[in-house]
């Protein structure tokens, strides 16, 4: 959980940090960070994505070029809603283009398990839209689908619908190209790293 820097036996850092302020209980509700700051920027970047999704289909690229980058977008939206949902209980579901300066960020709120749902319905619309195979080389980084099912997984989980998180698991771990790790300590090594330096 995002929040968890927050808890009553966390010490962040600088005894001064923000983080520091919520978990010994000093903080006011117009803290900037970590309170404003958790709640304005995934805000930022859903305006972004609503505004992307609103004008992708102007663009000159075949239908399947633009699904496809359409589809990347509601992914980082719904992952952006992952965080809010996490940190806030229920929050104000937003699908339009609004400038992060509009009211509307302020409420109604939409309950928390409505806003889960539209993650879920998000994640399983996009899942046929996204390649299959590991992003790499110029692409690394990007969202396929098994990164958009472990989402699903994650957000299922923290919510406690262990069904659907185990089910979302279960198919990355059977299907996805991706696996752990052989050996865990070795993971940090710049050895290791050898495979990904041309990315």
């Amino acid at each position: 959980n995002t929040g968890e820097g927050c808890g009553e036996l966390m010490i962040y850092g600088n005894p001064t940090s923000g983080l520091n302020t919520v978990s010994a209980g000093r903080h006011q509700y117009d803290i900037g960070f970590p309170v404003t700051t958790w709640w304005n920027t995934p805000y930022t970047y859903i305006y972004h994505c609503n505004n992307f999704l609103q004008n992708y289909n102007k663009a000159e690229l075949s239908t399947e070029v633009k699904e496809h980058y359409a589809a990347e977008v509601r992914v980082i939206r719904a992952y952006c809603y992952y965080l809010l949902t996490s940190l806030f209980g229920d929050v104000t579901l937003i699908t339009t283009p609004a400038p992060p300066s509009d009211p509307i960020y302020k409420g109604p709120r939409t309950p928390k398990a409505q806003v889960v749902n539209f993650i879920y319905r998000e994640l399983n619309d996009c899942f046929s839209k996204l390649p299959t195979e590991a992003q790499t080389l110029k692409n690394s980084g990007r969202i396929n689908r098994w990164a958009a099912l472990a989402l699903k997984a994650r957000v299922a989980l923290q919510n406690e619908n262990w069904s659907v998180a185990a089910s979302a698991a279960d198919s990355v771990m059977r299907l996805s190209p991706h696996s752990l790790w052989g050996n865990y300590r070795t993971l940090f090594l710049v050895s290791s790293n050898t495979k990904f330096t041309d990315a």
